[in-house]
């Protein structure tokens, strides 16, 4: 997705479209897996402060942009894939469609 892309999605969601939000819904669609915020801010290696990641998280959840995962599903989730010798990424896509949400 182009840096526009995300503007858009930000302002169809009635948020600004600030660098830091869309530098941070880069990350995300960037990622290969789910994210906990430590990792996020990581990643964003300081250009974004962590009060800022968790506001626009949560608005992005309320807009239904990105789905939150708790860390026991998570880790239930990365063990399965192990097991199954599928990526984490695969188990979650699979998971999300089994409650029906597209991901």
């Amino acid at each position: 997705m182009k840096t526009e892309d995300f503007r858009n999605v930000l302002q169809t969601c009635r948020m600004k479209a600030t660098p830091r939000r869309v530098l941070l819904l880069k990350t995300l669609n960037d990622a290969t897996e789910p994210l906990p915020v430590e990792a996020i801010r990581i990643l964003l290696k300081g250009k974004v402060n962590e009060v800022t990641i968790y506001r626009a998280l949560e608005m992005l959840v309320r807009e239904g942009v990105v789905v939150r995962i708790p860390k026991a599903i998570h880790r239930v989730l990365c063990a399965r894939a192990a097991e199954r010798g599928m990526t984490r990424e695969d188990v979650v896509d699979e998971a999300l469609k089994a409650a029906g949400i597209d991901g």
